[in-house]
């Protein structure tokens, strides 16, 4: 069972933009987050733990962009400029949605779409949108987390700092052989 905790983090987060060849799609503020294949490939390890089906799940996992869930009643943002885009400002304290273990182990929640926010907590929430690179950074140098937990609503995809790290240094593998 994992329970559902806040942790205070005062700062910005910053999404990327742009995504390898084979990454993440560019992170558009204005169209919903959604991760159909990264969904189906956790669905699919649920009946078939073949190579083929961990493999797949890997890839899709480095190709998602995910929500982290925020809770941003302490959060001040400057007027969104001619395009839509505000600002976190330098005093807002922004609070993040934590889970724990039964050993109370923390997690950082990943959520692949609003629907699998809205199976998890039901109290209003805004969202942080991070590519792969920025969610497994976030999960590794930021706070003590234990690893990430994707869904934890529904189809929970618990991930370990080892495999987090894993996944990071595939990003970084392909961004070499990209520039090369």
């Amino acid at each position: 069972m994992l329970k559902k905790l806040k942790s205070l983090f005062a700062g910005i987060a910053i999404a990327s933009s742009q995504a390898s060849a084979d990454g993440p799609p560019p992170v558009d503020v204005n169209t919903p987050v959604t991760n159909p294949n990264l969904v189906a490939a956790m669905e699919r390890l649920r009946t078939d733990t073949s190579n083929e089906a961990k493999y797949h799940l890997l890839l899709e996992l480095n190709k998602a962009n995910y929500l982290v869930a925020i809770f941003s009643d302490e959060m001040h943002t400057s007027e969104p400029d001619e395009n839509g885009k505000s600002t976190i400002e330098k005093d807002s304290i922004i609070k993040v949605l934590n889970t724990s273990d039964e050993q109370g182990n923390m997690y950082l929640p990943l959520f692949t779409d609003w629907e699998a926010i809205g199976k998890y907590i039901d109290q209003p929430v805004n969202t942080l949108v991070f590519p792969p690179r920025d969610a497994w950074d976030w999960a590794l140098k930021m706070g003590n987390y234990h690893g990430v937990v994707v869904n934890p609503a529904h189809n929970a995809l618990p991930l370990s700092k080892g495999q987090i790290e894993y996944l990071a240094s595939k990003i970084a593998a392909n961004k070499q052989i990209n520039k090369d």
